[in-house]
C-alpha cells in the first residue's frame, strides 16, 4: 500500500509543504482538498473522505492540516497513525509546530519525509534511524539564540557559566491526555459514555537513561476488586514495547528506556461512569406553526480555577428552515455565533470558559412549513468540541518521575521533567430528539 502525495496546509488553505511522492496525481490536489472541507455539510469532515476519485486522509494539528492523498484503497488507521507520527517527528525536530517554524525548516522537513517514505511506501519512523540520515539542522529560534550567545560571551568576558547553566542533561515531557465520548439527554443525564486515555512522552534525555514514571497505586484493571470503592478502574491497558509490563502490575510504575522523540508509553480505556465536564440543556419552544425558539444552556462542570479553551457548540437547523437568528446575552464576553445557510449549521464559539459558569444562546428559527413531530429529528444532535487543560477526568495522575543518573558528578544538573494534563472531546453530543418542548 502506498500514498501519492503528502502536504501541510494552514487553516486558511495556504500550502506550506507539498511532496509529490509518486508523480501520478493531477495538479491542484491540495486546493481540491481545501475546497472540499470548506464546503463540508457538517462542522468537521471525517478524517478520511473521497472526492473526484481521490482518497484524502488527514489530521488537524496545531491549526494545520497534515494530509495524504491516493487513488488506491489503503488502510485508514495505518496512515492516520503515520500522519500523527510525522507531525510528532516534525515537532521534535523543529521545536514546535508554528507557521514560521515550518517555513524556516522546509529543507529539514523535506529531507525528513524523504527518509520516512520512499515512493509512497513507509521506510521507518524511528527517531534513532532518522537521526543517522537527516543532516539538515533545525532553524529554531531558541537554538539560534543559544549559538549566538555562546559565540558572544566567550572566555575573555568570564561569562561562559551563563551558557552552561542554561544547558541541562535533557528534558522529559509527559502528557496525560484523555478523550471523552459522551451522549447526554436534554437534562444533562449521561446515556452513554467512555473515556480513552493516553500517556504520551517526548524523550529529549541525553545518554538514553532509564526512567521510572510512578502512577496511581490504586489502579485496577477489569471489573475485579469491587470491594475497593476508591479504586481507579480501567477496562484495559496496553503499553509501549519498552515498558516492563510485569513490573508495572506489581508497583504501578512505568520502567522504561524510551526511544528518542515522541512516543506513546501507555493507553487505557474506561467505561466507568464519570461526571460530564460540560452540561448541556436545550429547550425548544414553538411560538407559532412557523417559528421555533431554542435556548441552549451550558454549564462548565469543573473547578473554577480550570478553564476550557475554545469551546465550540454546533448543531443543524431543521430541513425546512427559512431563516435563523442567533442572540447572545448582552453581558456575554469572548463569545461569537455564526450561521451557515448552505449547511444549515449554527456555530457558537466561547473563547474562554472558566469552571462553574453558565452560558446561554438563544436561536430563533423561521420555518417554510408548519412544524410536525419529525421537525426536530432532522436537526441531529448538539455537538461540543473542547479542550480543558490541567484536568484528569478519570483521576489518572503521574505521582513522580525518577531518572537514572549516568554520572556521579554532582555538578551535572538533573534533567528537567514536564508534566501536563488535558481532557478533550472526541464525541460529545446532546441528542435533540430527547429535547424538552414547550408550546407557545
Amino acid at each position: 500500500m502506498s500514498v501519492s502525495e503528502f502536504f501541510i496546509l494552514t487553516l486558511h488553505g495556504d500550502r506550506l509543504i507539498y511532496h509529490d511522492l509518486r508523480s501520478e496525481m493531477p495538479k491542484g490536489t491540495p486546493e481540491l482538498f481545501y475546497r472540499t472541507i470548506q464546503f463540508w455539510e457538517d462542522v468537521n469532515p471525517p478524517p478520511v473522505f473521497d472526492c473526484d476519485g481521490i482518497h484524502f486522509l488527514h489530521i488537524r494539528r496545531n491549526r494545520f492540516y497534515f494530509v495524504f492523498s491516493t487513488k488506491v484503497n489503503v488502510s485508514p488507521t495505518f496512515y492516520l497513525e503515520l500522519l500523527l507520527r510525522i507531525a510528532d517527528l516534525i515537532s521534535d525536530y523543529i521545536g514546535s509546530l508554528t507557521e514560521g517554524g515550518l517555513r524556516k525548516n522546509m529543507t529539514l522537513i523535506y529531507e525528513l519525509i524523504n527518509e520516512i517514505m520512499d515512493s509512497g511506501y513507509v521506510e521507518s519512523t524511528s527517531a534513532e534511524f532518522l537521526q543517522d540520515y537527516v543532516s539538515a539542522r533545525s532553524e529554531n529560534n531558541a537554538v539560534q539564540f543559544m549559538n549566538k550567545l555562546s559565540t558572544l560571551v566567550g572566555q575573555d568576558l568570564g561569562m561562559k557559566t551563563i551558557v552552561d547553566k542554561m544547558k541541562s542533561t535533557g528534558d522529559l515531557y509527559i502528557d496525560v491526555i484523555e478523550s471523552v465520548h459522551c451522549v447526554l439527554d436534554c437534562n444533562s443525564q449521561v446515556t452513554n459514555s467512555a473515556l480513552e486515555g493516553t500517556i504520551q512522552m517526548r524523550n529529549a534525555l541525553e545518554g538514553h537513561p532509564r526512567f521510572h514514571v510512578r502512577l496511581n497505586n490504586n489502579i485496577v484493571v477489569g471489573r475485579t476488586s469491587e470491594d475497593q470503592p476508591d479504586a481507579l478502574r480501567v477496562d484495559d491497558m496496553n503499553f509501549h514495547p519498552s515498558v516492563d509490563v510485569a513490573s508495572f502490575e506489581k508497583d504501578h510504575v512505568l520502567h522504561l528506556t524510551g526511544p528518542d522523540g515522541t512516543f506513546t508509553a501507555m493507553n487505557y480505556r474506561s467505561t466507568r461512569p464519570f461526571f460530564p465536564p460540560i452540561l448541556v440543556q436545550p429547550i425548544v419552544e414553538y411560538t407559532s406553526e412557523y417559528k421555533m425558539d431554542i435556548v441552549i444552556k451550558l454549564t462548565t462542570n469543573f473547578a473554577p480555577e480550570l478553564r476550557c479553551d475554545e469551546l465550540y457548540v454546533s448543531f443543524h437547523t431543521p430541513l425546512i428552515t427559512s431563516s435563523c437568528k442567533c442572540e447572545l446575552p448582552a453581558e456575554a464576553k469572548k463569545q461569537s455565533t455564526d450561521y451557515s445557510e448552505t449547511k444549515r449549521l449554527v456555530i457558537w464559539k466561547i473563547v474562554d470558559a472558566p469552571g462553574r459558569q453558565e452560558f446561554f444562546l438563544h436561536v430563533i428559527i423561521t420555518l417554510t412549513k408548519p412544524y410536525d413531530m419529525f421537525t426536530v429529528k432532522t436537526m441531529g444532535a448538539i455537538a461540543l468540541h473542547f479542550t480543558i487543560s490541567n484536568m484528569s477526568l478519570s483521576g489518572m495522575a503521574v505521582q513522580g518521575v525518577d531518572i537514572d543518573r549516568l554520572t556521579n558528578n554532582p555538578d551535572v544538573p538533573e534533567p528537567n521533567r514536564w508534566i501536563r494534563y488535558k481532557v478533550k472531546s472526541s464525541s460529545y453530543v446532546c441528542r435533540f430528539w430527547s429535547v424538552c418542548f414547550t408550546n407557545g
